[in-house]
């Protein structure tokens, strides 16, 4: 799913259907998301929770039960809005504009998307707070992001105080991270890599 075009695995190199030129491509979980030349994002792959962004699951089903989509689909815009950068994660996808607006998409049980709610969204929704962010770091059951100013947030489930703001309560909307955040950890962030925010370890799980 991750190439585009069909779903059995390839040992080698495929050429992502659709004739897309990209100048920058992200990989997530299950799903992959580029920049293309005509400054527009597309992704494709899993899609059982609308984090391709597209507004709607699907439209495909792979392996028998799971919405897909097999070939690249337009991000869809937020009033007009484009964004410099696209971050898949686990069952969802976050974005950020140009002017540092994020915006998130896709499973939301946890408040992982930080726009106040518990609900998913098939098409972007705003990150709470007004911040201005430089890069998304999105997780399984909570994100973290990185603003302009270094400072790192997150939202979503606070289980072993993954949030990092010295409690276990869970915030669907940013909360700062306390004390200072180091080198490694800035990188990691900047990089969209998902990680648990006590920020001392990197850690992965299955897409819910």
């Amino acid at each position: 799913m991750r190439r585009g075009g069909t779903t059995p695995c390839s040992r080698t190199p495929l050429p992502v259907a659709g004739g897309l030129t990209f100048t920058r491509l992200r990989v997530g979980y299950a799903h992959t998301c580029g920049l293309a030349t005509d400054a527009a994002w597309y992704c494709w792959g899993l899609n059982n929770y609308g984090q391709v962004g597209n507004d709607t699951t699907g439209p495909e089903i792979c392996r028998g039960t799971y919405p897909c989509s097999t070939v690249p689909v337009a991000v869809v815009a937020v009033g007009g809005a484009s964004f410099a950068t696209v971050f898949p994660g686990p069952g969802k996808s976050c974005g950020v504009t140009a002017g540092g607006v994020a915006y998130c998409w896709g499973f939301n049980a946890s408040g992982q998307l930080g726009d106040g709610t518990t609900t998913s969204s098939l098409t972007p929704v705003p990150v709470a707070g007004g911040l201005i962010f430089s890069s998304i770091s999105p997780y399984l059951d909570h994100t973290c992001g990185l603003t302009t100013g270094s400072v790192a947030y997150c939202w979503g489930s606070n289980n072993s105080g993954r949030l990092g703001d010295g409690t276990t309560t869970s915030s669907l909307v940013p909360v700062r991270v306390a004390g200072q955040v180091g080198p490694a950890t800035t990188a990691a962030i900047r990089s969209g890599v998902g990680h648990r925010s006590s920020l001392t370890r990197m850690q992965r799980r299955p897409v819910p």
